[in-house]
């Protein structure tokens, strides 16, 4: 119990994405699915990682009417998916209108410079897998075959399992609240697997180090969920062979994912299956 209190306290923060990968006749042929994240010790994030999200805030939104008071940025909720809807004049599908400013290419290239630099400068980790889903399909029958979220999670379990005995930590896995239907499937399989264990590692070790799942949404303004949010679409993008954002943004990425101490990202950091 003493060892206990004197480890070190982690969330993994985690967020999806489903990416169309076309050929050259935009024709669809593949869908790439991922789920990703950062991982982050839990008084780092709440100091000094919030300190420089709100710094990020502050400078895309300086200059913009109305965000004169620097705490109204620091509430403003970043979601790469509304960014996106902005970027391309989509403000119908706006649920904060206050993400308009990002129709300015400007804004948006700076958006993405900071979050970059952010990461680049902050302590944190980042961890994911994804599922190119036609080649797995190809293999597997779809019919019969576990939930893409469920085949992912048992990786990112494993793998965050693996850092926090590195790191000789305990942790919380905190995803993104989606519909109700879409949380019970990943609750599922984290019950599963505090009860029966995975391939690798027994139920009671993982009971040991992963203390919860929580859903949390994503106006709660939580520093790591917002971050988390631009990592999956980073990352698959990439993977699908598409321009990405920025390549400046997925290197900084790339180069905080996990390596398990020892040199093996793509067994750690982001597994790809199949």
């Amino acid at each position: 119990m003493i060892g206990e209190l004197l480890m070190n306290e982690y969330t993994l923060f985690l967020d999806e994405s489903e990416i169309p990968i076309t050929n050259n006749e935009d024709i669809e042929i593949n869908r790439l699915f991922v789920i990703a994240g950062i991982i982050v010790e839990n008084s780092y994030h709440d100091n000094e990682l919030t300190l420089r999200l709100n710094s990020l805030k502050e400078c895309v939104w300086k200059g913009e009417k109305g965000e004169e008071d620097k705490e109204i940025s620091h509430s403003h909720i970043l979601h790469e998916m509304e960014v996106t809807f902005a970027r391309y004049g989509n403000f119908g599908r706006l649920k904060h209108k206050y993400l308009r400013i990002f129709a300015k290419p400007s804004k948006y290239r700076l958006l993405y410079n900071e979050m970059s630099k952010l990461i680049d400068d902050s302590n944190i980790v980042t961890l994911g897998s994804c599922i190119r889903q036609t080649e797995l399909h190809s293999i597997y029958n779809y019919n019969v075959i576990n939930d893409k979220k469920s085949i992912l999670m048992q990786i990112i379990i494993e793998n965050f399992y693996h850092f926090l005995v590195e790191n000789n930590s305990i942790g919380t896995i905190c995803y993104e609240s989606m519909h109700e239907s879409e949380n019970a499937i990943i609750k599922r399989r984290y019950t599963n697997i505090r009860t029966t264990g995975t391939m690798f590692y027994p139920a009671k070790n993982i009971n040991k180090r992963i203390k919860d799942l929580v859903f949390i949404p994503k106006d709660d303004n939580i520093t790591g969920l917002q971050i988390a949010d631009f990592i999956p679409n980073t990352l698959g993008r990439v993977e699908c062979n598409k321009n990405s954002h920025s390549d400046k943004t997925y290197n900084s990425v790339y180069n905080k994912l996990y390596d398990g101490n020892r040199k093996m990202i793509e067994k750690f950091g982001l597994k790809i299956i199949p």
